[in-house]
């Protein structure tokens, strides 16, 4: 027994162990085994969830404590991670340290030794990749030269985690077995408050836009955007979006009368965000999809934008092959939803600010190689602050050239 379990463990030849995936994925797998120590190793100060561990990205020395997602669980690789403020987690060709548990320490040795900060257009000194596995090892206490790996078996994890990715279907969530007609029941529909910002009372109750009554929930005091599975049949989930201003002092959406968050509170600093995501994965979804999919096929082309508001702006005015991001970056499954779409164009149309300037750029490396890549320039920041008849003269006739182009 000894001897089959030699054979089957062994290095691979002729590989610079600093770069063979196998002895790479075994140092992972140990270092999320002991995350605690690892955490307190690298003097990282964190929140521990059900899911994940949160708290200020200590890659770019933030001080948001929501910026920080660090999860045990990942789908080809032992655990991830994800900065949302500044996309620490961005592959090095992007300006990151990529997504892995190895990139994370990269990240944070680099900033405790050289301040990296990510700071664009900025030459930055960071930590290399052999400094970066050296000081896991000793971590561990291990010679990476002596690891050993059964790359037979790895393989064969690899093979299933990509078919897992392209045949998984999002769970439902709590609110599996939810049909429309039930969200509509308790939501006040169409929403006063995106009328009064210029969306019209049709299209918010196409979409079931309405405002959620109950006081002390998540969604309360917010008007509530529901998303439903791609059949149209179920609700997965909520996005909410605050009616208050933003607090000139934190930079929050609260009650006026209301004391700030304290940002070392992760639960009010999450619920006074002006959208929260309520009980849904907005990895797993594109907003809009359970009535663009027939369009996209349709016309072979798909527009990619922010979120709800600019999906209620582009179909209002005629364009229904819209999906939303709900936010600035594209996921690996939403990705997947993307090339099983069957569009063949990709118009691109995220704000004209910092986060819609990366995600443009983030579309365009992961999208290029898949798709005709659009990126039409808008003359405002945001689309959905665009009335309708701007959107008709000025959008409308350049998403039209370009879905006549294909055919």
């Amino acid at each position: 027994m000894t001897q089959v379990a030699r054979t089957k463990s062994c290095f691979k030849p002729n590989v610079d162990p600093y770069l063979d995936p196998g002895r790479l994925n075994a140092i992972q797998v140990m270092l999320c085994s002991r995350i605690d120590e690892l955490l307190n190793e690298l003097r990282v100060s964190v929140y521990k969830s059900k899911k994940m561990y949160y708290g200020c990205c200590p890659v770019h020395g933030g001080d948001n404590p929501a910026a920080l997602n660090l999860y045990l669980e990942g789908e080809s690789v032992p655990c991830y991670w994800r900065c949302n403020t500044r996309k620490c987690h961005r592959p090095a060709r992007d300006g990151g340290f990529g997504s892995t548990i190895l990139g994370f320490v990269r990240g944070v040795l680099s900033h405790q030794r050289y301040g990296w900060s990510a700071i664009p257009d900025r030459e930055q000194r960071i930590v290399t990749w052999k400094e970066t596995v050296d000081w896991c090892c000793r971590f561990l206490g291990k010679d990476i030269n002596n690891i050993e790996v059964d790359y037979e078996e790895l393989e064969k994890k690899r093979f299933a985690a990509g078919v897992a990715t392209i045949t998984r279907k999002p769970e439902q969530g709590r609110f599996g077995g939810v049909t429309r007609s039930v969200v509509r029941k308790f939501l006040q529909i169409p929403a006063t408050y995106f009328i009064q910002r210029g969306w019209s009372p049709e299209i918010l109750d196409r979409y079931d836009v309405g405002l959620y009554p109950a006081e002390g929930k998540p969604l309360s005091n917010r008007v509530a955007v529901p998303i439903y599975d791609e059949n149209y049949k179920f609700v997965v989930g909520f996005t909410g979006r605050s009616v208050f201003p933003q607090c000139p002092q934190c930079g929050r959406w609260h009650h006026p009368q209301e004391a700030c968050p304290n940002r070392g509170d992760h639960l009010a600093w999450g619920r006074t965000a002006k959208w929260y995501n309520h009980h849904f994965n907005k990895d797993s979804y594109l907003y809009n999809y359970w009535f663009a999919k027939k369009a996209i096929r349709e016309t072979g082309t798909v527009v990619i934008v922010e979120g709800p508001g600019d999906v209620w702006r582009l179909v209002e005015s005629g364009v229904y092959y819209v999906l939303g991001l709900f936010g600035s970056e594209l996921s690996d499954e939403q990705q997947v939803i993307l090339e099983m779409s069957g569009a063949m164009n990709v118009v691109v149309l995220t704000d004209m600010d910092e986060a819609g300037n990366n995600a443009r750029e983030q579309l365009r490396h992961r999208l290029k190689r898949s798709f005709c890549l659009h990126f039409p320039l808008l003359n405002v920041k945001d689309l959905g602050e665009m009335p309708p008849e701007r959107v008709r003269s000025e959008v409308v006739p350049t998403l039209d050239a370009i879905v006549k182009r294909i055919y």
